[in-house]
């Protein structure tokens, strides 16, 4: 124990926070490369969702089918379990099932500030990409955004603002 204090003491107080801000900070960027080697690769994805024949997009088939009828009910299914340790946590006064009420509300609130306000409310609104189906490449009238770049190609309810 004595040992440990006195490696501590040497530490500055905000050191692990940082670390937390650097990894967040490495892995936005290993998640923007892609896009920026290959800005039209969303372009691409969509490619496997369209049906030329019909000129719309379509729910895929195959094994992407399962992935795509599941991730938003994954999503609200999380949200709700978490929702649930939260308030039985609270009313607990204990950590049932071993989830520290903490952990339960930053989940909550990273679900609904990030993808709810930040991005449904706030991004999309604002963007200007056009969504797939909108682009000239599939048929649209509308001229086809790169990635991280705003775009005056749709008023509101815009495609995601990352490509």
């Amino acid at each position: 124990m004595v040992a440990r204090v006195a490696a501590d003491e040497g530490r500055h107080p905000a050191a692990p926070r940082w670390r937390g801000v650097l990894v967040f900070g490495a892995a936005f960027v290993l998640c923007a490369l892609p896009f920026l080697a290959w800005p039209d690769l969303d372009l691409r994805v969509a490619r496997f969702l369209w049906q030329a024949q019909g000129d719309r997009f379509q729910p895929p088939t195959g094994w992407f089918y399962p992935i795509y009828v599941g991730l938003n009910p994954l999503v609200y299914a999380l949200a709700g379990a978490t929702a649930a340790v939260f308030a039985a946590n609270a009313a607990l006064r204990r950590n049932w099932l071993g989830v520290d009420r903490r952990v339960a509300a930053f989940v909550l609130l990273s679900l609904a500030l990030g993808p709810g306000l930040a991005v449904d409310v706030g991004l999309k609104d604002y963007w200007g990409r056009a969504r797939p189906r909108d682009v000239v490449e599939f048929g649209g009238a509308k001229q086809f955004t790169p990635p991280f770049h705003i775009a005056d190609q749709c008023d509101d309810n815009c495609s995601f603002v990352s490509g």
